[in-house]
C-alpha cells in the first residue's frame, strides 16, 4: 500500500518527505549530542587526572611495593621471632686484658721494624 502512495506522489513531495526525514534524522543526533559530549568529557577528564604527576607517582609507588613485596618482612613474623630469642647480656670491657693487647701489638710493630 505504501508503495503505491509513493508511486503516486509528486517529485517535490517526495523531496519535503526526504527533507523531513533528514531533519528527523539530524534532530534524534543532536539529542544524543549531548550525552555523548558529557560521555567524552567524563572519558577526557579521567584521562587528564591519570597523567598527573600525583596519580603517577600513586602507581609507580604501587608498582614498587608489588615488586617488592616477596622480599618484605612481615611485622607479625619479626615480633614472634624477637619474643622467642633471649636477650643477649652486654659485653663487659676488661680494661687489663685490652692494655695486653695493646702492648702486644706494640712490641710486634717494633720487632718488625
Amino acid at each position: 500500500m505504501l508503495t503505491k502512495v509513493m508511486n503516486h506522489m509528486d517529485e517535490s513531495t517526495k523531496h519535503a518527505v526526504d527533507a523531513a526525514s533528514v531533519f528527523t534524522a539530524v534532530g534524534s543526533i543532536l539529542a544524543w549530542l549531548p550525552a555523548i559530549a558529557a560521555l567524552f568529557t567524563i572519558v577526557w577528564t579521567g584521562i587528564r587526572i591519570y597523567e598527573t604527576k600525583t596519580v603517577q607517582n600513586w602507581l609507580v609507588r604501587r608498582r614498587n611495593m608489588a615488586t617488592l613485596k616477596p622480599f618484605l618482612v612481615d611485622e607479625k613474623e619479626t615480633k614472634k621471632e624477637t619474643k622467642k630469642e633471649k636477650p643477649s647480656e652486654p659485653e663487659v670491657f676488661d680494661a687489663k686484658a685490652h692494655r695486653e693487647k695493646i702492648k702486644a701489638m706494640e712490641q710486634d710493630n717494633a720487632s718488625k721494624e
